[in-house]
């Protein structure tokens, strides 16, 4: 398979357009009202919040995936990508789109919302799309989720990432790391609390990994790590059993791609790498399903 009958012909302007809102301030009024805005233009389509929530997240998602994909592709073309899980997420894409609205405007109205998330980040790791859950009062009537607050996050966050360990390995050995929230990481909340701690010098060399057996939080994770600079993994699997619960369970950022890249010749020399982090055992895993769905790594 090609990669010319995989990628939308609007992904090139939907990136303009996402750059120049992330370009501008925002606050998070500013996501709560462009969500407001996508959710009357769908008119009567939704009957509840809980399904345009749903459908808006992974929509937007299915944009990062092109976006990521594209500029990993225009990076380093000759990368073995799985083109056949976004020739699968672009036929899928056909149906979330349209049950929005119109095909262009609704690209538009996600990249104007994963924008707005970058602009955010930027100022400072929250979860922001956790925290506009919660401002909608979703989480009460929603499966009962209630997602980590940011305060207790940031200070988990800070725990993990002081120790000596990680001082010595990032800033003294320019060595990497992997963090993860392998049972429920929700919209990330817990992996956004511990990137805060670290110098953004250092970030490139933090893998993050994310497992979730709801989709709607391994979407929003595909939509608030798309710009942020660590490398970051998001699996839609049963975290206790470790199994797959769609059929394309693997979700990256594109810092991911970019620092395989550049990571691929240290791991030939590093079979058993080091990790920190709450999965256990989980990892060298998750690494073994990585390179069976999103290319060799």
């Amino acid at each position: 398979m090609t990669s010319n009958n995989v990628f939308w012909p609007e992904a090139p302007a939907a990136m303009v357009l996402l750059q120049t809102v992330a370009d501008e301030p925002a606050q998070p009024a500013t996501l709560l009202d462009c969500y407001k805005r996508i959710r009357s233009a769908t008119g009567n389509k939704f009957s509840s919040d809980h399904d345009f929530f749903s459908a808006l997240c992974e929509a937007a998602a299915l944009l990062a995936n092109q976006l990521t994909y594209l500029m990993a592709c225009t990076r380093n073309p000759f990368y073995d990508y799985n083109l056949e899980q976004v020739h699968a997420r672009a036929i899928r894409a056909e149906t979330v789109l349209a049950s929005l609205g119109k095909r262009e405007d609704v690209i538009a109205g996600a990249a104007e919302f994963i924008g707005i998330l970058v602009a955010l980040q930027s100022s400072g790791y929250r979860d922001y799309l956790g925290e506009l859950f919660h401002s909608l009062e979703l989480h009460n009537s929603d499966r009962g989720q209630f997602f980590t607050p940011n305060s207790i996050s940031t200070l988990l966050g800070g725990m993990t990432m002081s120790t000596e360990e990680v001082r010595q390995r990032l800033y003294d050995c320019d060595d990497y790391i992997e963090v993860a929230d392998g049972c429920g990481c929700g919209a990330g909340s817990m992996l956004l609390g511990a990137l805060s701690h670290v110098s953004p010098l250092y970030h490139r060399n933090i893998f993050l990994t994310g497992v979730d057996i709801d989709p709607r939080c391994i979407h929003m994770c595909a939509v608030q790590f798309f710009a942020v600079p660590a490398p970051a993994c998001f699996f839609h699997y049963d975290g206790l059993l470790l199994k797959p619960q769609s059929p394309y369970p693997v979700w990256a950022n594109p810092s991911y791609f970019l620092q395989s890249m550049r990571l691929r010749a240290k791991r030939k020399h590093e079979r058993e790498a080091r990790s920190l982090s709450t999965a256990g055992g989980h990892v060298n895993q998750l690494r073994a399903i990585l390179r069976a769905n999103l290319g060799s790594f």
